[in-house]
């Protein structure tokens, strides 16, 4: 019997693929699998450097945020020594009413202290610094906030970073006042 026959379509595809086709299409199918598993396991791995990296940048962040909201409302700021970041008094808001305070910003044993409650860790208390620009016609009641965090990854390596905030302090207006 001839199954090649004109006319007898559907016999001449009703054969189906051989084995050795099968392996072939399953070995390319298979390969092409390994090769985009280990692409995308390579893309998506982070390493414990990038994950501190990332910590460390959302912690001088936290702590450059802080303390902008401060200086924004406060109207006596006093920069002093590195253990003691800065000091001032400010509005806030407590409850019910705005009330007239001190803040004070510390750091102790690498952690970033707003009034003794923590806001930021691994802060490197030898390199942040609150200080005071040197007043000019435009620049009148500017400081300068540089906060360097670090974290260990073990003997001599660590992720650090540095960023230098800039404050402009808003002068509230006098409550009473006309």
């Amino acid at each position: 019997m001839n199954i090649f026959k004109k006319g007898n379509a559907a016999a001449r595809w009703s054969r189906g693929f051989t084995l050795l086709e099968l392996i072939i299409i399953l070995s390319i199918i298979g390969g092409a699998s390994a090769v985009m598993a280990m692409t995308f396991s390579e893309a998506t791995r982070l390493t414990s450097s990038d994950v501190a990296q990332a910590i460390v940048l959302a912690q001088v962040h936290e702590a450059g945020v802080s303390i902008a909201k401060d200086v924004a409302s406060a109207d006596n700021i006093t920069a002093v020594s590195p253990g003691n970041l800065c000091s001032m008094t400010c509005y806030q808001w407590s409850g019910s009413a705005f009330t007239r305070g001190t803040v004070t910003y510390t750091i102790t044993n690498g952690n970033l202290l707003r009034n003794g409650n923590y806001i930021a860790q691994y802060i490197d208390p030898a390199s942040t610094s609150f200080i005071k620009v040197t007043p000019t016609v435009t620049e009148n009641n500017t400081y300068l906030l540089t906060i360097r965090a670090a974290k260990s990854l073990g003997t001599n390596k660590y992720a650090s970073d540095n960023i230098t905030f800039k404050f402009y302090q808003r002068m509230p207006p006098q409550l009473g006042a006309l």
